[in-house]
């Protein structure tokens, strides 16, 4: 068994120092939290991809009439060039 480059050993080690660092009660408590943040960030992670299929998915054609359609990208303004923008001096 190797997870993420932790074979069983290590992940031994790992708890075994928690463990001893956070105690029996806090480690139980600790454990649970952790596990909350990991089943949350599952969640987050899983619905990323029903997001953006949903910000991707093409309007439905029965739900905009002909003349609603978006007129696309504008293009920028062009400045008007005058004497003064060209650095001419009379």
């Amino acid at each position: 068994m190797n997870l993420m480059g932790v074979g069983p050993m290590e992940l031994f080690v790992v708890l075994l120092v928690a463990f001893l660092v956070l105690g029996p009660e806090r480690m139980v408590t600790s454990a649970r939290d952790v596990a909350k943040v990991v089943a949350d960030l599952r969640e987050t992670f899983a619905s990323i991809p029903r997001t953006l299929d949903d910000l991707l998915e093409e309007p439905e054609a029965g739900g905009k009439d002909e003349g609603d359609e978006s007129p696309g990208v504008a293009r920028p303004r062009r400045r008007r060039s005058t004497d003064a923008d060209t650095g001419d001096e009379a």
